[in-house]
């Protein structure tokens, strides 16, 4: 087809070369000139046709449309309104008058031009169309509802009307809507990439998982550089831990968009998850090189903390505060944040961030505050509360309430970087926390004589990682069968996957006097040895000094670090790592093997 219009373009300049005055020979050429790609050439071609015959429509249009091909939206407003005064009734003309003044927006006049061709034409879709356009940039939608659905009722088969409906009703919040105009729109258009990347955005949001990564895969087909599909098709993969296909899709958005830093930093997390560290942490630090992304820094931090480089770990785990999940969190406050240096009698603010554990963890260093010379407030979360009054001269408060007035402040979190933390520096003194003697009494006798262990199989199902973390508790048949133990169930709730098997298994449920912490540190007191995944309550078990076994995955969360059996923050902890990635059948045998020879000291 192109080797025909070149032919053309040759004929006509041919044709004018031999008859200079030949309009119609000029206006062909601009038409022609424009088809090609060359609007400047087009231009020139339709002035001269137009300079010969100003009544010449087709030569009006042509230069109006190259103008506008150009950017030049008020000369292709003046060629269309001088055109008009001789064609005033020529719908081509009033339509493309229109579009200029929207392009230029001059948008009470567009809308009069368009109101203008649909009294005489209602049936011009074209003009529907661009009529709701101008209403949806104005957030006028009810009136671009009604445009649009004018323009599909003229054209059914109009699939950019039925696309910018269907984005109205996802702004609108009319998800079911939507979900069907892109669903039509993915059958009758299959080549409209955003039609499919929004279908899988409304599916993803609604957890549909499977539908939604079949979204997105279809999206980068239709446009294998649709950089934001890739990026959510990997977002789907990793949140169903089809880890190796999330890296490979991370992979080729990035061949395609080197500098997209969101990718780089999934990439690293992606190759995190399956336990590829050296790789993870060099295209998590080739991503710090390339632009202060914060998620990047933390993720490396994560890492870092992980292989035992605290130091560096520490530094960049204060980039937390930068990142989406986090910024919404830091504390809004005048006083500085302390850095390790003394008190004098002064007093600090040191206060609880993510979860329970980590408070429970990290309160290890307020002695060591105390030490320095600081007047401590201490805000926890509620459950806590009762527990951390087991620390001398502190004031402890709930989060939400007043605080008295302070000097500096700390997260729990970032005392480690205070203190500059070392593996050999951890203060790992047990027990730093103490559950009331009386609650511990209560708990001795109910719970009995003989060989007690308390068991915790399953974690906060919000947390990021507890598919990973958490395990069945019909996974843990053989181990609850070891003679001579008597097993207490430490789960605040059970999980309606787990009730079937709790209800049929030997172990005994304490969660009717698990109040709070104070009243769970009692038992784990009063058990002679806690069994635990990556919980709160192994923290706790932890902190009260206590004979711990706490299970992990393959990839666990970066306190454990990585490999070792033992626990520099818990000394009477044990570690039982998987060996491969959701299996924890090797991991229970171990347990059951060590249970069937555990002695209490």
């Amino acid at each position: 087809m192109e080797g025909r219009r070149l032919e053309a373009r040759d004929a006509y300049r041919r044709a004018l070369d031999l008859y200079p005055e030949f309009a119609a020979a000029s206006c062909n050429l601009g038409r022609i000139l424009r088809d090609l790609g060359d609007p400047a050439s087009a231009v020139d071609a339709c002035r001269h046709a137009l300079a010969l015959r100003p009544d010449l429509s087709e030569a009006a249009q042509t230069l109006g449309a190259a103008l506008l091909d150009l950017g030049q939206y008020n000369e292709a407003i003046t060629v269309f309104q001088s055109a008009l005064v001789n064609n005033p009734e020529n719908l081509d003309l009033l339509c493309n008058l229109a579009t200029a003044l929207l392009r230029a927006d001059r948008i009470e006049e567009a809308q009069e031009n368009y109101n203008k061709i649909l009294n005489n034409n209602p049936n011009e879709y074209l003009s529907w169309f661009n009529l709701g356009t101008l209403y949806q940039r104005q957030n006028k939608l009810d009136n671009a509802e009604s445009a649009y659905l004018q323009s599909i009722h003229h054209f059914p088969e109009f699939y950019l009307a039925i696309y910018n409906l269907a984005t109205i009703y996802q702004g609108q919040g009319r998800i079911d809507e939507a979900i069907s105009l892109y669903r039509n729109l993915t059958e009758t258009a299959p080549h409209m990439a955003d039609a499919h990347y929004n279908l899988g955005i409304l599916y993803h949001d609604r957890g549909h998982l499977d539908e939604a990564a079949d979204a997105y895969k279809a999206a980068a087909r239709c446009h294998p550089a649709h950089i934001d599909a890739l990026t959510n098709f990997g977002t789907v993969l990793q949140t169903q831990r089809r880890h190796e296909e999330a890296v490979a899709v991370y992979r080729e958005a990035l061949s395609q968009a080197p500098e997209a830093m969101e990718v780089r930093v999934n990439l690293g997390a992606a190759l995190t998850d399956l336990g590829q560290f050296e790789e993870a942490s060099q295209v998590l630090g080739e991503a710090t090189r390339r632009a202060p992304v914060p998620e990047a820094y933390w993720n490396l931090a994560l890492l870092q903390l992980s292989k035992g480089d605290f130091l560096s770990g520490w530094e960049g785990y204060e980039w937390r505060w930068k990142t989406k999940d986090y910024e919404g969190d830091r504390r809004t406050v005048n006083q500085p944040q302390w850095s390790g240096e003394a008190g004098g009698g002064r007093t600090i603010l040191l206060y609880a961030e993510q979860g329970l554990g980590d408070t429970i963890q990290f309160c290890r260093y307020i002695p060591y505050v105390i030490k320095r010379g600081w007047q401590i407030i201490l805000e926890v979360q509620s459950p806590l509360f009762e527990l951390m009054k087991s620390f001398a001269n502190v004031t402890v408060i709930r989060q939400g309430e007043n605080e008295p007035s302070y000097d500096m402040h700390c997260s729990l979190m970032s005392l480690p970087r205070a203190f500059k933390t070392t593996i050999e520096t951890i203060p790992s003194q047990v027990p730093y926390l103490r559950a009331p003697s009386d609650r511990v009494s209560q708990a001795r006798a109910r719970l009995g004589e003989g060989v007690k262990v308390g068991m915790v199989w399953a974690g906060n199902p919000a947390h990021r990682n507890d598919r990973e973390r958490s395990i069945l508790l019909e996974n843990l048949f053989s181990l609850l069968n070891v003679p001579k133990i008597k097993f207490f169930s430490l789960q605040k709730e059970i999980r309606p996957i787990d009730k079937d098997a709790f209800a049929h298994l030997p172990i005994i449920d304490l969660s009717p006097y698990l109040k709070n912490f104070s009243e769970t540190a009692a038992f784990i007191e009063s058990l002679d040895l806690i069994i635990s995944v990556d919980t709160s309550v192994a923290h706790l078990a932890g902190a009260l000094g206590r004979p711990t076994w706490v299970l992990l995955p393959s990839v666990p969360d970066w306190r454990w670090l990585l490999e070792r059996e033992d626990s520099p923050w818990y000394p009477t902890m044990r570690l039982f790592r998987q060996k491969n990635r959701e299996n924890w059948g090797d991991v229970v045998a171990r347990l059951v093997s060590e249970l069937s020879f555990f002695r209490v000291c």
